[in-house]
């Protein structure tokens, strides 16, 4: 059996580094294209703004399902480790939340490049 604790943690820790490099991805995109926008000229906007639109949308769909991927990781624990707290706690992690500001940061930073770029 501590294969399969082995194999479910390696599962859960490269969707969580997976994860963690989409949310450096996001911050070096909202700080990097108002910095983009800054040192284009005027009509570099509309390119620069459809540009991080769809990376956006690449990353809206990636983090999303690996937030669904953990929720699904979460809900099959190995046996052997189920009553520990940690395995507890992340049962209990707020997966629509996660889900939800997911999508409001994106959004809202997209909206931020439209006002900036256009």
């Amino acid at each position: 059996m501590p294969n399969k604790i082995s194999w479910y943690t390696s599962l859960v820790a490269d969707q969580v580094t997976f994860l963690t490099r989409g949310g450096l991805v996001l911050v070096l995109l909202v700080v990097g294209i108002p910095i983009a926008g800054a040192l284009s000229d005027d009509s570099a906007g509309i390119g620069i703004f459809i540009g991080a639109v769809s990376v956006s949308i690449y990353w809206l769909v990636s983090i999303s399902g690996t937030i669904d991927r953990l929720k699904n990781l979460s809900q099959s624990i190995p046996e052997e480790v189920q009553d520990t707290v940690s395995s507890t706690a992340f049962q209990r992690q707020p997966w629509a939340v996660f889900t939800g500001l997911t999508f409001a940061v994106i959004v809202a930073a997209n909206v931020g490049f439209a006002l900036i770029l256009l």
